[in-house]
């Protein structure tokens, strides 16, 4: 089961649009079932009981009850997959069970400043890839939190 939000920021929608589209693709070309949902409220124990693996795509469980029925979940041998703010955790949060099961760390603060990032191509063959160059620095975004766009041309 895959559980997102479409009330988060438009990036974390997009991800997440593009990851149900990929992921249900796979799993008509594998045979396997992938369920998703928009209604956290399915992340209760009764519920999760049913699926070998749960993931989140742009978002975590808010409420007592979903937090309960995750944590239950993975106590009892449950397999989880989360991506990028999923895994978010500050002073706000409020859920130890996650922090914990985090490793223990919280986010207090964003102290570096934007970096530029060198990119290695390992593979040009794939379909993504194939019009890239082997090595070249991806701007960093703007300090306003403007991002700067690295043109690819393909």
């Amino acid at each position: 089961m895959a559980l997102y939000s479409k009330n988060v920021e438009d990036d974390h929608v997009d991800f997440a649009n593009t990851a149900i589209h990929f992921f249900s693709a796979l799993a008509n070309q594998r045979n396997f079932s992938f369920d998703t949902r928009s209604n956290w409220k399915k992340l209760t124990e009764p519920a999760l009981k049913n699926y070998q693996l749960v993931m989140w795509l742009d978002d975590f469980p808010q409420l007592a009850v979903q937090r309960s029925g995750f944590e239950n979940y993975m106590e009892y041998g449950g397999t989880w997959l989360s991506f990028h703010v999923s895994a978010y955790n500050d002073t706000d949060t409020k859920w130890p069970w996650f922090v914990q099961f985090l490793g223990g760390a919280v986010f207090f603060d964003n102290n570096w400043s934007p970096l530029p990032a060198k990119m290695i191509v390992d593979d040009n063959h794939h379909p993504v890839t194939r019009h890239m160059p082997n090595k070249f620095i991806a701007s960093m975004n703007g300090m306003d939190g403007n991002l700067t766009q690295v043109q690819i041309k393909m």
